[in-house]
């Protein structure tokens, strides 16, 4: 619930119009109710105020308002569980001297405290439908999460109304640091169609609970989903340090449809996000890295598991940084059916965590198999095998094949998404720092494809490409809806870039490649045989490319090549690839 806005100005209308009735804006009566003392009980307390909300629920929403008298933070001790409240919103900014965060650093100043010690059993919030909490701090609450929202407990009303969770300090004390202020359990728990967070001014700060920070357990099919947006998970109020919860950062436990975007969810004992239902979104987050605050790479401060641990299927797992985690980036556990819904992983940044940065099965890197689905996580979809990564005055090439599901009476096509890393993996199979962008591959009736990769300036020289795939739902005849991505494979093996034209990997380009390239010259052929460009001829753009590198050898100042130009301080490509569907 919202306050009211200011009345819409309307323009002004000349003297010689005729008369117009316009529509009077709706607006919604609101009843306030001022918290003047730490009492648990009696005029002005907050539990009175809850009371009075919950009486006036059917008639009019109620905003709870603070103006405790005082400097400093104002700590509120229930003796008993508080009362569960709906159509109501109870302001902790409204006491003065209290401000939401304005910019990324954490600068909010949070003025009342709830402290749970002697409350008892029960949550320290119970919020029912149309409840909105904001600007509170909430510590020490034992055996029940700090905040318990479930939309479905009606207040004056038979209908879900959402639930708004948004500026608050959950597990921490008043100054952001959690120090000897955790809650016993979980710090939030939403049963659906709750919003937790928002922007700078609603940004939640939820760590140092003894459980998990989120558990997302309300949803269905059919139903709204939870939205967990903006947010610092494990973390202090700064982003920079760790305060961590005590298992994973979100747990989505059983929700369908839910949303978590943007948060920064690093710290934590456990996972930085665990999801065991279906159909979630999680995209735009920082899981295992800190708030750069100036520094050209942000500080690493991971999860003490997996990045991201996935039981559940149908989900997407998006545009996230997943890096320094103690385990996988992300794991896929879900040993799904071949008929079941996948997991599909798409233009993230996955590097430096202490195992692989994709796991299908949680078994470490999975052997391709030639063609067809498995019932095993994901359906153990191939990754692609890179052949050949090449960088010059041409540009970026990279080559390689997939085999998986055999095109049989329809097209399928695999999304091919590439990625630059400074180093290899361990492992040998990448993980993926730089996303560089993606090709749309069809396979043949038995299930193979080659492609090439192209992209209009060079990479540096001596780093690592690998890739995954996707596969693509694509629409029928006569369907009008964008491609759907069915799982993704695990990473690739990592392929060294080399110098474009050094055909024969030395190190330089020189007449012994142009020999090469001469002798084969008008045959089909591979890069070591003289095919610079990589589409499998040997022809006169091959002749072409690998005169304009003609000279070049593999310095420590080449393998630098353009890197100040080619990128963004934050690694992100400034030119876009060539984008081309290929044919088989």
């Amino acid at each position: 619930m919202r306050r009211n806005s200011p009345a819409r100005n309307h323009q002004r209308r000349s003297v010689r119009s005729a008369p117009v009735c316009e529509p009077v804006e709706r607006r919604v009566l609101l009843s306030t109710y001022m918290v003047t003392n730490t009492d648990d009980g009696g005029a002005g307390s907050l539990r009175t105020g809850m009371v009075f909300a919950n009486e006036n629920a059917g008639v009019t929403p109620t905003v709870i308002d603070f103006n405790i008298p005082g400097d400093g933070v104002h700590t509120i001790k229930p003796l008993s569980p508080l009362p569960a409240v709906g159509s109501v919103l109870i302001d902790g900014y409204s006491q003065p001297g209290a401000m939401p965060d304005t910019l990324n650093v954490g600068d909010a100043v949070l003025k009342i405290e709830l402290d749970g010690s002697s409350a008892g059993a029960g949550p320290g919030l119970h919020l029912a439908n149309g409840a909105e909490v904001r600007g509170l701090v909430i510590n020490r609450f034992a055996g029940q999460p700090a905040i318990l929202a479930d939309p479905r407990t009606g207040f004056g009303s038979q209908f879900q109304a959402l639930v708004t969770i948004d500026g608050n300090y959950i597990g921490t004390n008043a100054a952001g640091d959690g120090a000897f202020a955790q809650n016993n359990a979980d710090g939030i728990e939403a049963a659906g169609d709750c919003l937790i967070g928002g922007g700078p001014d609603g940004r939640n700060l939820i760590s140092g609970n003894a459980g998990d920070g989120v558990v997302l357990s309300g949803g269905a099919a059919n139903s709204p989903g939870n939205v967990v947006e903006g947010n610092y998970i494990g973390t202090d109020a700064t982003g920079m340090a760790a305060v961590p919860n005590g298992k994973s950062g979100v747990h989505c436990s059983s929700g369908y449809l839910s949303v978590i975007k943007a948060n920064l969810i690093a710290g934590n004992a456990g996972a930085g996000i665990s999801i065991e239902g279906a159909f979630n979104d999680v995209s735009s987050n920082r899981i295992g890295v800190g708030v750069a605050n100036g520094a050209t790479v942000a500080a690493p401060l991971p999860n003490g598991n997996n990045g991201v641990a996935i039981f559940g299927t149908g989900n997407t797992i998006e545009q996230n940084t997943i890096a320094f985690n103690h385990g996988t980036g992300i794991v896929d556990l879900s040993g799904v059916p071949v008929n079941a819904n996948k997991n599909s992983f798409t233009a993230n940044s996955i590097h430096d965590n202490a195992a692989l940065g994709i796991d299908l099965g949680g078994d470490g890197v999975t052997p391709n198999t030639l063609g067809g689905p498995r019932n095993s996580a994901n359906h153990l979809v191939n990754y692609p095998v890179l052949t050949y990564g090449a960088s010059g005055t041409g540009g970026t090439l990279v080559s390689g094949t997939l085999n998986d599901v055999p095109s049989i009476g329809s097209s399928i096509e695999f999304q091919i998404e590439f990625f630059l890393n400074p180093k290899a993996d361990p492992s040998g199979y990448g993980q993926g720092q730089t996303y560089l962008g993606y090709l749309l591959v069809p396979v043949d009736a038995d299930g193979n494809a080659s492609f090439t990769f192209t992209l209009n300036y060079a990479v540096p020289v001596g780093q690592f490409i690998s890739a995954t795939a996707t596969q693509v739902g694509l629409p029928s005849p006569g369907q009008n809806f964008a491609p759907l991505l069915f799982g993704t494979s695990e990473f690739s093996a990592d392929v060294k870039v080399g110098l474009m034209g050094d055909v024969n990997g030395d190190g330089r380009v020189d007449f012994k490649d142009l020999v090469i390239l001469a002798r084969n010259y008008g045959k089909p052929g591979t890069p070591d045989q003289g095919d610079v460009d990589g589409d499998g001829k040997i022809n006169f753009d091959d002749l072409v490319m690998l005169a304009r590198n003609y000279g070049r050898e593999t310095t420590n100042a080449q393998q630098a090549l353009a890197l100040s130009s080619a990128f963004n301080a934050d690694g992100s490509a400034v030119k876009r690839l060539k984008q081309r569907r290929h044919t088989l």
